[in-house]
């Protein structure tokens, strides 16, 4: 019964509470996954945006895990109640994922986080490369590499990363969505500058300043 009447009521309407979520791996559209297709087809897109964390490489599906440093790209939608309930159950909450809210430029959202897995990592450990999901075509990559890619912005020519982090801007929400407007992706922190052991410096007799 409650699927008719989510049928029968518009999905703009305001009498049914919503929800943002965010998605990183199966559910995203980009590469029109089975699991799209069922969970997500009819729940509406509001943009791309990356979050803290680092995706762990679980062999046929990538899951998010907390990181101060690295960065997962991924998609925001926006659900209600029934989707909410739908996908808790794909993603076999909580025995395999557990649903938490997280902070994006579009607003608080839901993400699933990977459920039972030691932390903090090793630099071995198995990642999915620059924590960016390509549908089938995964790169693994050690954790230690992510780490090194995010602290030293690899992604700059080496000229380039002594510069202050501009936010990427694109526009990819379709002209007929109501929330277009652009994509952030949210810059990775500044890492620590490492200490530096200064000298004594003479300048009298017997004195020195540390």
């Amino acid at each position: 019964m409650a699927e008719k009447v989510q049928q029968l009521i518009p999905y703009s309407d305001t009498r049914i509470p919503r929800h943002l979520l965010f998605v990183y791996g199966t559910l995203k559209r980009e590469h029109g996954s089975p699991a799209h297709e069922r969970y997500m087809k009819d729940c509406l897109f509001i943009g791309k945006c990356s979050i803290p964390g680092v995706m762990v490489h679980l062999g046929g599906c990538p899951g998010l895990v907390p990181d101060e440093v690295c960065r997962v790209t991924g998609e925001v939608y926006e659900v209600n109640e029934l989707d909410i309930k739908e996908m808790d159950r794909y993603e076999t909450v909580p025995i395999n994922y557990q649903r938490k809210l997280v902070v994006t430029p579009f607003g608080t959202a839901w993400v699933y986080y990977k459920a039972h897995i030691n932390l903090p990592l090793s630099p071995d450990h198995q990642c999915v490369d620059r924590g960016l999901w390509l549908g089938g075509k995964i790169d693994r990559m050690p954790y230690g590499k992510v780490l090194d890619y995010y602290l030293n912005k690899r992604w700059l020519e080496p000229d380039e990363r002594k510069r202050p982090f501009q936010p990427m801007l694109a526009w990819d929400i379709p002209e007929s969505s109501p929330a277009r407007g652009p994509v952030v992706l949210i810059p990775p922190p500044k890492a620590d500058p490492p200490a530096v052991k200064i000298k004594p410096v003479i300048v009298g007799p017997g004195v020195g300043v540390m």
